[in-house]
């Protein structure tokens, strides 16, 4: 089972501070990233050093007491605090000078788009293209809690002065620093930005909304089909980040700087249309103005063509009929706005139409992209179809006429497929059809009879067409009639159905043509209950039944119907959306039992386990994590030496606090 932390919903929360990104990349197109030279630190010490050499306040020199402020430049009395200005800025930004990142010569959202490689200079189409076409609408991808700080010189002093013990800003540098600071055709500002950043596709195909995953997914699917394995298809989804601009001299302008006051934060989602423009445009591809520092990279590999293609089919909206009602020459039309749709596939030529049920032939299938406000391609799909000619009268039955089956398959690859769901059945002229709404399903782990683990629990509503010259009297559902088949086609076993919670059949009575039942069914065969909520692989089904509507026409004649219907791909549960669980109490009951093999009693909802160890009591450290069972053999050991245990249980909300303590002499 894997556990990432990434998958769950954590998102980026950086800072910008004023001075600029510096992440220097691999060359030569490599795909390991470059160890910087220095520590965080000396990048700060670097980045401080640039725009306080400007006022002429280099080192930033502070004096003891406000009596001694007036001394010259240069007085003994004065101190060097450039390791205290490195200090405050640390605090300010949040992380630890002492960390040794990786370098990367560009923007950070490139570093962050980029698939399989660290160089920013690779061409656009090795980038998945989410970063590299933002706009003011997409700052979503970046997230809102953002902090933007303007460093000059002034506010650079000010920070060391507020980081020494009992120590002022001298007069000289105080007065150079305010002239430099009227004067932006001299003064030099700086940008940091920092934080746990997020890669914009993570950010997209996980977000939940349907359009984001289908826009995420289309390009990661364009990104696979230009470059088939053994390729490399590793990106990085999360990473701790400090960016920082090489500087800026002369008019600020055109830059997020302009018109903000030095040292001071606001946050980015504050900011006006036009500054929020700028910071768009700052955070696309620019190798020329940023420098980027990164470490803790958490490094995944772009989801399979299967894994996208499911994404996608399971996120698309259901396609409108422009009829239900067939004859022999009738021609329907399936119709769909799609937004989030892949510009480039878009296209008819790229794709052929084709119908699973022989009792339909399609016509010339329509793509085009349509006009749109919206930050997102809309592709229109236009799929026209009809009963194939010359098909037999005896096999124009409810249940074959009732769904064409349509699937779109990339002509380029074959194992791109995707199914096109209806919202309505269709039906014969003169005959009855059944349309069901939108799905309502939920899988619950509860024990039946049998000993089981998972149930259906579905909510239909829907509606029921008839001749215009019949009057509906009652509508019936019978538990023999529902099926839960898989896309292969093979059934699910049904060991119980339950109809608004009743075992058999259910009658609503009445002239309505619009119903509401409860189902309820037992089956065998699910997957196993897996609580893994990052994963990518989308095992689906579809529930299958039929009613019976009883009509009368206008001579009092009783006609019965039994009309079937299909409800749209359900995620089996381990895949249908759900909050995390609370954090696992303590283990309990931890043993050693024979030498150093731990076992423990299981904790409700933890999903692995953590084990601490050490050879005296309360001073235990991390040995193993991601233990997957209840128990864990000690195999580093050394005779003679007592050693002590605790463990903790881990799951999407964290860690639990750790168990009781137990020791073993070796």
């Amino acid at each position: 089972m894997k556990f990432q932390f990434a998958r769950l919903g954590i998102r980026f929360a950086f800072c910008l501070l004023s001075i600029a990104l510096l992440l220097a990349g691999s060359a030569n197109g490599q795909s390991t990233p470059k160890q910087a030279d220095g520590n965080l630190g000396s990048v700060l010490q670097t980045s401080a050093q640039k725009v306080l050499s400007s006022c002429q306040s280099w080192p930033p020199e502070l004096a003891p007491s406000e009596k001694e402020q007036t001394r010259k430049q240069g007085d003994k009395a004065l101190s060097n605090q450039t390791s205290t200005l490195i200090s405050q800025l640390g605090t300010v930004l949040d992380l630890d000078p002492n960390h040794t990142p990786f370098e990367y010569d560009g923007a950070v959202l490139r570093l962050l788009d980029s698939i399989g490689t660290y160089d920013p200079n690779v061409p656009n189409h090795e980038l998945l293209g989410l970063a590299q076409n933002a706009d003011i609408t997409q700052l979503y991808l970046w997230g809102t809690n953002l902090s933007t700080v303007k460093y000059d010189c002034l506010s650079l002093l000010q920070l060391a002065g507020q980081g020494g013990t009992n120590y002022v800003i001298p007069l000289f540098s105080l007065n150079a620093s305010l002239k430099a600071s009227q004067n932006v055709s001299t003064d030099l500002t700086s940008t940091f930005i920092y934080g746990s950043l997020q890669s914009p596709f993570d950010v997209l195909y996980y977000s939940g909304d349907p359009t984001k995953t289908v826009f995420s997914a289309f390009h990661a699917l364009d990104w696979r089909l230009a470059h088939p394995l053994p390729n490399s298809d590793k990106y990085i989804a999360t990473s701790s980040v400090l960016a920082v601009t090489k500087g800026y001299a002369g008019s600020e302008s055109s830059s997020i700087l302009g018109n903000m006051k030095g040292g001071v934060s606001i946050p980015a989602a504050n900011v006006s249309g036009s500054l929020s423009g700028q910071l768009t445009r700052d955070f696309q591809a620019n190798s020329s103005s940023y420098e980027t520092f990164f470490w803790n990279p958490n490094i995944v590999s772009l989801p399979a063509i299967d894994a996208l293609t499911s994404s996608i089919s399971s996120n698309l909206p259901l396609f409108n009929l422009s009829g239900s009602e067939l004859t022999a020459s009738t021609s329907v039309q399936a119709t769909s706005s799609i937004v989030g749709w892949a510009t480039d596939l878009c296209s008819a030529g790229k794709w052929t139409i084709a119908s699973a049920n022989n009792v339909f032939t399609t016509g010339a299938l329509q793509m085009n992209i349509q006009p749109s406000s919206q930050s997102m391609p809309v592709c229109a799909i236009i799929i026209p179809f009809q009963i194939t000619p010359g098909t037999p009268a005896a096999s124009l039955t409810a249940s074959a006429v009732s769904s064409p089956k349509l699937m779109l398959t990339l002509n380029t690859n074959a194992a791109v497929k995707v199914p096109v769901q209806l919202n309505a059945s269709l039906h014969l002229a003169g005959k009855s059809s059944a349309s069901i709404g939108n799905t309502r399903a939920q899988w619950a782990v509860l024990n039946d009879a049998a000993g089981n683990k998972a149930n259906l629990s579905w909510q239909i509503t829907g509606h029921v067409d008839t001749a215009d010259s019949r009057v509906i009297s009652q509508i019936s559902f019978s538990p023999g009639d529902f099926s839960c088949k898989q896309l292969d086609g093979t059934s699910l076993q049904i060991t119980g159905v339950q109809i608004d919670g009743k075992p058999g059949t259910t009658v609503i009575s009445g002239n309505s043509p619009d119903f509401a039942i409860d189902v309820l069914l037992f089956l065998q065969g699910i997957p196993s209950y897996d609580t893994d909520y990052g994963q990518t692989n989308k095992a689906l089904c579809s529930v299958q039944g039929s009613l019976s509507v009883t009509s009368t026409d206008a001579g009092g004649v009783q006609q019965v119907e039994k009309l079937p219907f299909t409800t749209g791909q359900i995620a089996y549960p381990n895949q249908l959306p759900t909050a995390p669980p609370p954090a696992p109490a303590a283990p309990t009951l931890l043993t050693a039992p024979s030498q150093v093999a731990l076992s423990w009693h299981s904790s409700a909802s933890a999903t692995s386990y953590n084990v601490y160890r050490a050879t005296s009591s309360g001073s235990e450290t991390q040995l193993k994590s991601g233990v997957a069972d209840s128990q864990y053999t000690d195999t580093s050991i050394a005779n003679g030496t007592t050693y002590f245990y605790q463990v903790t249980a881990v799951n999407a909300a964290g860690e639990s606090s750790r168990s009781s303590e137990v020791s073993t002499p070796h």
